[in-house]
């Protein structure tokens, strides 16, 4: 137990240099791209009026937009170490407030998805393994290739006219606030089924294959040999060592997720992160999107340690 803790402790301490050149990057690509938070204030990029400018020169001073690209990050970082993300350039409001409201909504709407990506996804891939060559198993290869290649943005579309617009079955957008449960239910299927497609594709296949290199292992075949029941076989013996990999992509997955929910919730309107940083970005609000990105670069290196510690847990052979 010592030992892992050891490594929960080195792997922290390599997050925080990560998190630093992230952020450094981050926060110099968003303050060199064309535009500036000016253009939706005031509707134009040249000025030309004389209060515009007086107004411009008030807001780059208050702001601190007129000193160094380096001088600004450090007293961003500075601020954000203790916890001062700063007020967003558009409402004023504090840019941690913002965040804290839209949370909940993305990580529900992600661990719904990664939920049934795991649901359909690992069964499917096992079946597809254990039935190899049959038509089960080319017809779950062939889905998931198409799963894992289509665009979300265009299978939400594809969605709403569908299921939402033809038959009625769902709303068009929105999370159903202040509407009941199920209607919040209601908004939350379509967004969290075109999220999870795919991270579906990804583990059926990730997953077969797995199946199938752990199925061919001498330990399998003593244990059929035995007279092990089938099911025993797999579920007990070939399974655990399979999920190795697929514990490793679950990582990864999280990445996809989040950075896919950007598409996803702003095709569907989902009052999340994903379609707030949207509305950030082309307003340049700075403040906002760089506590935007603290928060998804922490999420997904925070979400790599408890997948290599899981994995570290799961084979006892890993050395940590």
């Amino acid at each position: 137990m010592a030992k892992l803790y050891e490594f929960i402790v080195r792997r922290i301490i390599a997050i925080v240099p990560l998190i630093l050149v992230i952020t450094l990057l981050v926060f110099t690509l968003i303050h060199i791209a064309p535009g500036d938070p000016f253009t939706m204030m005031f509707g134009t990029d040249s000025g030309g009026v004389e209060e515009e400018k007086l107004l411009r020169e008030v807001y780059i001073k208050k702001w601190g937009l007129d000193k160094p690209i380096w001088e600004q990050y450090f007293y961003w970082l500075f601020n954000a170490i203790q916890g001062d993300l700063g007020y967003s350039f558009m409402t004023g409001r504090n840019v941690f407030e913002l965040i804290t409201e839209r949370v909940p909504l993305t990580i529900e709407l992600g661990a719904l998805s990664l939920l049934v990506s795991l649901i359909i996804g690992i069964p499917l891939g096992v079946i597809s393994a254990v039935k190899e060559r049959s038509i089960i198993d080319r017809l779950a290869t062939s889905l998931s290739v198409v799963a894992y290649s289509t665009p979300s943005f265009w299978v939400g579309i594809l969605m709403i006219i569908i299921f939402a617009v033809t038959l009625g079955w769902f709303p068009t957008s929105g999370a159903g606030m202040g509407e009941g449960l199920w209607a919040h239910i209601k908004s939350l299927v379509m967004p969290a089924l075109v999220l999870g497609l795919g991270g579906i594709g990804l583990l059926v296949r990730l997953c077969r294959n797995s199946v199938l290199e752990v199925l061919r292992e001498d330990y399998v075949m003593t244990a059929r040999a035995k007279g092990v029941k089938e099911y025993l076989v797999i579920y007990k013996h070939a399974l655990r060592n399979a999920l190795l990999p697929v514990v490793t992509v679950l990582g990864l997955q999280l990445a996809f997720i989040l950075s896919g929910a950007v598409l996803v919730e702003t095709v569907f309107a989902w009052p999340g992160m994903g379609r707030f940083f949207v509305l950030s970005a082309n307003r340049r609000d700075y403040p906002t999107l760089m506590g935007f990105n603290l928060m998804i670069s922490m999420t997904i290196l925070m979400a790599m340690l408890v997948t290599d510690i899981a994995y570290a847990l799961i084979d006892p052979r890993i050395k940590y």
